[in-house]
């Protein structure tokens, strides 16, 4: 799955939607936000955002019944730099599902997230 792919399956696990059809010459898809109106912004970055993860994402999980553990972790420090972090994502309930990433924790918790959603595919 590409990252725009991911994008779209984490907006729309969100609930946001595509705007049907777009305006002619879109080169993108317009989106909307949850309650309907049109987005006239860059949608949220839940890609690679915490924030935008902890604002959009983490309210639908718990709606559904799952709680989200993040843990990141230093795993080797070389004269006083850290050179290798690891950061893990756990979405607990009846689906557990763990991700670890070495890149950061936004990504490990987008990446258990679509793992639970079948987006990761």
């Amino acid at each position: 799955m590409t990252d725009p792919e991911k994008k779209d399956a984490l907006l729309k696990f969100a609930g946001f939607t595509i705007n049907e059809p777009s305006p002619e010459g879109a080169t993108i898809p317009l989106w909307s936000w949850p309650d309907g109106k049109p987005l006239l912004e860059p949608e949220p970055d839940l890609l690679h955002s915490l924030d935008a993860q902890a604002k959009w994402l983490r309210p639908e999980l718990n709606r559904r019944g799952y709680v989200i553990r993040m843990i990141e972790r230093v795993d080797n420090v070389v004269n006083g730099i850290v050179t290798e972090v690891m950061c893990e994502a756990e979405i607990i309930s009846y689906h557990t599902c763990h991700v670890k990433s070495d890149t950061n924790g936004a990504i490990a918790c987008a990446e258990a997230i679509l793992s639970l959603i079948g987006g990761d595919e």
